[in-house]
């Protein structure tokens, strides 16, 4: 009180010593019982979905969003009436809004409970059948059609709000609430964002992959990005490289940029080459690896195994008929111990006596 009125607000009445709901009410907005003053009662907020394109969130974007509402009419100021009078006091409820019921709780317990009026619909009041407004039918409320223009900033993300203060719907008494647009990223089939970088992956011939290459990137403005791999700088599969600042741009600040992370990966060709060409890249990269005979009298164990193709239906049938297989195993278990292992049975645990 003394900081919002001084000395003067204490000695001119600000609260009353002899009320201490006042003193509570100066301080904490409200006295006992609910009695402090408050402002008008706020409607609920309207939630949409928006789903865009990486390519949205990159370069920025705008779109537009259709919504209905309810708006005040206009005509009878939203009382509902055609005579701009104010509808008399509902009989049924006698203005309160709500009636009293009793239900059943329980065997031969009853409960009184309030519930809205059927008649007035919780207003407490009730248009007289002459004077109902045409556009609004008494409901003192209209629905439109409104555009909400939903700009999209460089550098948001997926499930970031955009709120639109007050666009929601109007009622009488009712501080309108807020229409909320949340966005909603559609997954991208060449790059998957990573806070403000980029990933992507870029396959290079095995030949590039040896000798140098140069890789070509189409970015998410349309601009191809041609990173050049120094001579000698051999790519292994599955490399991760980095090209600075060709990431997402920062939320409000678009001109700082994350990096673009580049997962490479080698194509091999799908033939090996002839005797001769083997013999020329052996001697290129060092020839192969010796392998030792079998020795049938060492220590170790040696398995000479076959290769296969990996199969993914195959794969699958196994791996279901491994649940399967883990299933009967419980259940026959569970049926082991039901017959033998339970309380009451022999085969239980026994302690002994002294």
């Amino acid at each position: 009180m003394y900081d919002k009125y001084g000395e003067d607000g204490l000695k001119e009445g600000g609260f009353s010593a002899g009320d201490p709901s006042s003193l509570f009410e100066a301080f904490f907005g409200g006295g006992f019982g609910g009695g402090g003053r408050r402002g008008p009662q706020r409607g609920d907020d309207v939630v949409f979905k928006l789903t865009v394109d990486l390519q949205d969130l990159y370069r920025g974007a705008q779109r537009k969003l259709a919504v209905r509402r309810n708006r005040l009419c206009e005509t009878c100021r939203g009382n509902g009436t055609k005579s701009g009078r104010e509808p008399p006091r509902c009989n049924t409820c006698g203005g309160h809004g709500v009636v009293l019921a009793t239900q059943q709780v329980g065997p031969g317990f009853l409960q009184r409970v309030q519930r809205p009026c059927p008649e007035c619909r919780g207003a407490g009041v009730k248009v007289a059948k002459g004077d109902v407004c045409a556009p609004c039918k008494g409901e003192k409320v209209v629905e439109e059609k409104k555009i909400l223009d939903v700009y999209i900033d460089k550098g948001m993300e997926s499930g970031q709000k955009l709120t639109f203060s007050g666009e929601a719907d109007e009622a009488p008494g009712i501080e309108a609430g807020d229409v909320v647009v949340v966005l909603q990223a559609r997954d991208h089939s060449r790059f998957e964002r990573d806070g403000d970088d980029l990933r992507t992956t870029v396959r290079v011939p095995l030949v590039e992959a040896l000798s140098g290459a140069v890789l070509r990137i189409n970015a998410l403005d349309e601009r191809e990005l041609r990173v050049a791999v120094p001579p000698g700088r051999v790519l292994r599969p599955g490399e991760l490289l980095v090209v600075r600042n060709e990431g997402m741009p920062h939320y409000r600040s678009p001109q700082e940029r994350g990096d673009l992370l580049v997962r490479i990966e080698v194509d091999f060709p799908e033939q090996s080459p002839s005797t001769e060409q083997m013999a020329t890249i052996e001697s290129i990269l060092g020839g192969r690896r010796a392998v030792p005979p079998i020795d049938e009298d060492g220590d170790m164990e040696v398995d000479e195994c076959e290769l296969a193709d990996f199969c993914a239906e195959r794969d699958r049938k196994r791996r279901a008929a491994r649940e399967e297989r883990k299933e009967r195993q419980a259940a026959d278990e569970e049926d082991r111990r039901g017959g033998h292992g339970g309380h009451g049975h022999g085969g239980g645990v026994q302690c002994a006596q002294q």
